[in-house]
């Protein structure tokens, strides 16, 4: 899939107000797509996070295990909150959502936990 598919499935398949369930608790509520960027809510913090960021994860993790200790080393600035500069943890699970919802994984797997982090496989 190259990035104008996947940015075609992404707007397919979700929508603002699009609302997706943490996999350990809480949600993330979808209130923007513009100019390439979404920007969701997670309790009461406004995040966002670049649409061809979440192609380029998807893509380069393609046929691979991709779990959030993963991104957080592929991309800090995003993925990351202990970075510098900071990214934010949340992305990480959102990116899992959007692929699950997308029809591009087919579980989130793993505790989220050290030693045992959530992870997806990309087919």
């Amino acid at each position: 899939m190259d990035f104008s598919e996947f940015v075609l499935a992404f707007h397919e398949q979700i929508k603002v107000g699009s609302i997706f369930l943490n996999p350990q608790k809480g949600d993330s509520t979808v209130i923007s797509v513009k100019n390439g960027i979404v920007k969701y809510k997670r309790k009461k913090s406004p995040i966002s996070v670049p649409l061809e960021v979440l192609y380029q994860s998807y893509s380069d993790f393609s046929g691979k295990k991709m779990s959030t200790n993963d991104l957080k080393a592929y991309k800090p600035e995003i993925f990351n909150s202990k970075a510098t500069p900071a990214g934010h943890d949340c992305n990480t699970t959102f990116l899992f959502c959007v692929l699950m919802k997308m029809s591009l994984v087919k579980r989130i797997k793993g505790k989220g936990v050290s030693g045992d982090p959530f992870f997806v496989i990309i087919d």
